[in-house]
């Protein structure tokens, strides 16, 4: 008998031209012109670049109003592009649940290295 959790693998994700274009649209979006008083300006909505930007205030000790938008602006980003692309998280037959992290290239040698202190 098939369990769930195997009907509930990740398939493999086979992107159409459109699903791809959609994704770029949502994370890449084209510039934003704008006519100001004196000049004209563009304004840059890319995921990218509005994470560099949160980073910097947040390094700067800036976390207001403005930041936390355009955290949580980032964050629907990244779901709707999840939802296309049908990339949810799925737990494998012996796992209860996951952590939520971030990859670090360097924790194995950390912990091998505390192991031996």
């Amino acid at each position: 008998m098939m369990s769930l959790m195997s009907i509930l693998r990740r398939k493999e994700v086979v992107l159409r031209p459109e699903i791809l274009q959609k994704v770029t649209d949502i994370l890449f979006p084209p510039l934003d012109t704008r006519r100001g008083e004196k000049e004209i300006y563009q304004i840059d909505y890319s995921v990218d670049s509005n994470l560099s930007a949160v980073l910097e205030d947040l390094e700067d000790g800036i976390n207001d109003k403005s930041v936390q938008n355009t955290l949580r602006t980032i964050v629907n980003s990244l779901i709707e592009v999840r939802y296309l692309l049908n990339a949810y998280p799925i737990l494998d037959d012996e796992s209860k649940y996951v952590i939520i992290d971030t990859p670090d290239k360097n924790k194995k040698e950390v912990e091998a290295q505390d192991f031996y202190l």
